[in-house]
């Protein structure tokens, strides 16, 4: 996956990496998602596929979070291909 980062304050590049079909992963050296003070936010725009395509950003541990595409509950590739969807992730220190 290609990332466009509109502004980065957590003190380090995520790396994101394809791990399966509609799945990835993004890591970040630095470890700051902590438990309780991260929060995550992710919208789909126009999928073009499916009206029954999700979104889901997960925690995985302090350094890496995963996303999970999906239509019609089966991970997909390029649910996110054609713009419009976002994700933030805000660590409240």
């Amino acid at each position: 996956p290609t990332a466009t980062v509109l502004e980065n304050t957590l003190g380090g590049s995520i790396t994101w990496t394809r791990t399966g079909a509609g799945q990835s992963v993004g890591t970040l050296s630095s470890g700051v998602f902590t438990a309780y003070k991260t929060v995550k936010f992710a919208t789909l725009g126009y999928t073009g596929i499916s009206v029954n395509s999700t979104i889901e950003v997960d925690i995985m541990n302090s350094n890496v979070i995963g996303v999970i595409t999906r239509v019609n509950g089966t991970q997909t590739d390029g649910v996110m291909s054609n713009g419009g969807t976002s994700i933030e992730i805000r660590v409240y220190l």
